[in-house]
């Protein structure tokens, strides 16, 4: 990976870490001050530019304790950089996609700690037994009418922005995959139509309930049908029981083109499941294009 930084001068590579935060987080001063110590030895040794806080997600009894234990490692590593006279390592993190959720953290805290954060603006929708059961947009730019603006891009975004959380340093994240469904009537194909469980999984992934885009690429050669919603500015297909709410090009596209003059940038997750082989005729489409709106929007 730090090998392409001679491809490409600017590039920082982070390390993103996921487990174990309760039982560091919970932990004395002493075992912060070691957990730092180590994580900045490893990201220097490796040449790595950074650490990316992944815990998905904190509850509300650790707001206090995650607030102090960002700090302190804000304070490491301006020490670090200081003492040795190098550049300060990035401390970014993943960010949840619901207001139970950013509720647990201390808005604050985060502005004044992190580089950056990505919001995890998708998987607002997923079939879920008992809980979700009708069709519905995994990343939806605005928001479904009936549906609660919290459940979309630009509505979750403005909470994080309203909480207080810089424009500056937030990204917006794009899925590059998609959520499957299987329909209970194959007649009834619409958003908010009755679902019976996860779709079966595709000839790529293999797995139930999600689709990479080159598999809804696939499908859409294999005869399924796509609906654009230009209300809420993304689109899903369906053939006979199969309903997929996905990410395509031009669902990415608008996403750029409504953040491009608003926030940082964009996180997306991930690049192995957009089209890296091409099947649309493109490698990368996805992300390509939020990378060409971006680049459009750089004054010579």
């Amino acid at each position: 990976m730090n090998d392409l930084k001679y491809v490409n001068s600017q590039l920082k590579v982070v390390l993103s870490v996921q487990q174990g935060f309760p039982a560091l987080v919970n932990s004395d001063e002493n075992v912060h001050k070691s957990f730092y110590k180590q994580s900045i030895s490893f990201l220097r040794e490796y040449g790595f530019d950074g650490i990316d806080l992944d815990w998905e997600f904190p509850p509300a009894s650790a707001k206090v304790k995650y607030s102090n234990f960002l700090v302190g490692f804000r304070k490491a590593i301006m020490n670090e950089s200081q003492s040795w006279q190098r550049t300060p390592l990035l401390l970014t993190a993943a960010l949840p996609n619901s207001k139970s959720k950013i509720n647990n953290y201390n808005m604050t805290v985060l502005a004044n700690t992190l580089d950056f954060a990505t919001a995890m603006t998708y998987d607002f929708h997923m079939f879920i037994k008992n809980v979700d059961t009708v069709t519905s947009f995994n990343s939806a730019l605005y928001p479904i009418k009936g549906e609660n603006q919290l459940y979309s891009v630009s509505g979750l975004i403005d909470y994080y922005l309203e909480q207080g959380f810089p424009a500056s340093k937030l990204l917006f994240g794009v899925p590059t995959y998609g959520r499957t469904f299987l329909l209970e009537d194959p007649d009834k194909h619409g958003v908010h139509a009755s679902a019976v469980c996860r779709g079966d999984g595709g000839p790529i992934l293999h797995k139930k309930g999600v689709y990479s885009y080159g598999e809804s690429c696939l499908a859409l050669k294999n005869g399924a049908t796509r609906i654009w919603d230009e209300n809420c500015a993304v689109p899903y297909l369906y053939k006979d029981k199969l309903w997929c709410t996905y990410e395509d090009e031009e669902s990415a596209r608008r996403k750029a083109l409504y953040f491009v003059n608003k926030l940082a940038g964009a996180g997306v997750w991930t690049l192995t499941l957009d089209d890296p082989r091409g099947i649309n005729g493109k490698k990368f489409p996805i992300i390509n294009a939020i990378k060409n709106v971006f680049k459009a929007s750089v004054q010579p």
